[in-house]
């Protein structure tokens, strides 16, 4: 994903100046050949779409969801080359109801290319029967690292993407919190060791290697600042459940907090600018809207079209939408 600078000699023959600014000018020039002294990333991140393949078409909300989404994010990793896609969990409905449409919402990531995705509450209490497939469809690293029970096949407690000499450390913990309005025979299913603990355990080591350190955290705004206070060493924490809607830069301390809403409707950007020595040097954080006027990804629109025909569902508000 990420293009080393060339590096090369060059034997320079400067001539007897006669003035300081031919000198500047040389240098300058010499400056450019040997390339930029820092490197760009960014980071995509999505939280709570909970379960929106489309637009709800609501007056209140004009905008798009994963019919957008795959087509912004396509076009962005094309002008960015040093990009890193992650989501925070809540991605299925909130009920449980529909299974078939997790599953096609699982597809419609797969066509994303996500590098990690958490599990939150609205999936780890399905483990219904298409819990697993649904899982695999999405062609993406899961990472939770601190669950216990249930055990799902195929989880990581981490991972590591490198951009060139840049290393990322993503790791991704769920909130005890999160189950707090679930009956007590759904919450007692769900074991997770403390989310504090187990990135005390994880990040230390992580560090040996890792230049930035990235945490999935599902368990809310107020809880991924009291984390970001703890001195844990966090870069940066990508957040979801609150479904907060931070359009600008958060930082506590030197830990930079983001999260992007529900339904799909932004997509999070966290810009790095990181220097040879592979530190931070700056970071700016926005939202991207998703709005009516971005062209459409015509492989979800099919995923859309197989559900309202298998399901009968077809939203009301759509119908009137397109025929105005």
């Amino acid at each position: 994903m990420y293009c080393n600078q060339f590096q090369f000699s060059v034997i320079l023959k400067i001539p007897e100046m006669k003035n300081s600014s031919q000198l500047i000018l040389i240098l300058m020039v010499f400056s450019g050949l040997m390339g930029s002294e820092t490197d760009t990333i960014y980071i995509l991140h999505t939280n709570n779409t909970n379960g929106e393949l489309e637009n709800c078409y609501c007056p209140d909300h004009p905008l798009g969801s994963l019919e957008k989404r795959a087509v912004f994010i396509e076009q962005f990793r094309k002008n960015h080359t040093n990009t890193l896609l992650v989501d925070a969990g809540d991605f299925w409905n909130v009920t449980s109801r529909l299974p078939q449409k997790d599953k096609l919402v699982s597809t419609a990531y797969s066509f994303m290319d996500y590098d990690a995705i958490l599990l939150g509450d609205q999936e780890l209490i399905r483990q219904n029967d298409i819990f697993p497939d649904a899982l695999l469809n999405m062609k993406s690293d899961i990472i939770v690292s601190n669950l216990l029970n249930p055990r799902i096949p195929g989880t990581q407690m981490y991972k590591i993407v490198h951009f060139g000499d840049i290393s990322v450390g993503i790791v991704g913990i769920v909130g005890p919190a999160s189950f707090k309005y679930y009956p007590k025979e759904i919450r007692e299913k769900i074991d997770l060791k403390s989310p504090e603990l187990v990135l005390g355990e994880l990040i230390p080591t992580l560090r040996e290697t890792c230049d930035i350190i990235l945490v999935l955290s599902h368990q809310g705004l107020d809880s991924d600042i009291n984390l970001a206070k703890k001195g844990l060493d966090i870069d940066i924490i990508i957040g979801a459940h609150s479904q907060t809607v931070l359009d600008s830069i958060t930082q506590i301390g030197n830990t930079v907090i983001g999260q992007a809403g529900k339904d799909g409707y932004y997509v999070g950007v966290i810009k790095l600018i990181v220097d040879k020595s592979r530190s931070v040097l700056k970071s700016e954080a926005w939202l991207e809207l998703m709005t009516l006027d971005m062209p459409d990804d015509p492989r979800v629109l099919k995923l859309i079209q197989e559900f309202e025909t298998e399901s009968g569902i077809v939203n009301r508000r759509k119908k009137e939408y397109i025929q105005r």
